[in-house]
């Protein structure tokens, strides 16, 4: 099937699942994190100047976003434990979690209630100090 182009491959993969056959697939276009993190336009040194960039903003951004004062300006996310859950999932695959479980509130975010605006606004940010 190797050489078959894609479309042809999905096509006889559906066959075979239609005829309730068993089928395993490869996505071959797959790659070590290794080689996507080597071919990213971005690197840690990127990472860090964002990091720097949000911090001297903060001060700011607590000033005109009061939602943001009690983490002094950084747009975070908020964590809850979610206790029950972990039980839930305890119970269901019959195995106890050591620790605890807890959630990311993405929607949540203050500001934007968005991950994705949280990266708008540092867009803006770094427009406006470039």
């Amino acid at each position: 099937m190797e050489n078959l182009p894609g479309s042809q491959i999905m096509k006889d993969l559906l066959k075979q699942i239609a005829a309730t056959k068993e089928v395993f697939w490869t996505n071959p276009k797959y790659r070590s994190d290794r080689d996507t993190i080597a071919q990213l336009p971005l690197g840690i040194d990127d990472v860090r100047d964002a990091e720097a960039r949000l911090a001297r903003f903060a001060p700011y951004i607590a000033a005109v976003f009061p939602e943001t004062q009690i983490s002094r300006g950084i747009i975070e996310s908020p964590l809850r434990a979610v206790p029950a859950m972990k039980k839930r999932m305890e119970s269901y695959y019959d195995t106890p979690l050591s620790g605890q479980l807890w959630m990311k509130l993405d929607s949540h975010l203050p500001i934007s209630g968005s991950i994705k605006a949280r990266g708008g606004i540092y867009e803006v940010l770094k427009h406006a100090e470039d």
